[in-house]
């Protein structure tokens, strides 16, 4: 998983920044605040104000 395989490349305080579809944020903060090395996870919209990313910094 990306998360997971991310955070041996953050160092703490890094911020992982995921572009996902619009139906897709409410997943992919589930699977981050599962990984345990995340913390601050936020979804940010377009212009559109559809859901766009998901950033989370590496504790």
């Amino acid at each position: 998983m990306i998360a997971n395989e991310a955070s041996m490349h953050l160092k703490s305080g890094g911020t992982l920044a995921l572009e996902i579809g619009s139906d897709q944020a409410v997943a992919v903060k589930r699977l981050l605040n599962r990984a345990k090395t995340y913390e601050g996870t936020r979804v940010v919209r377009d212009l559109a104000h559809l859901d766009r990313a998901v950033l989370a910094e590496r504790i």
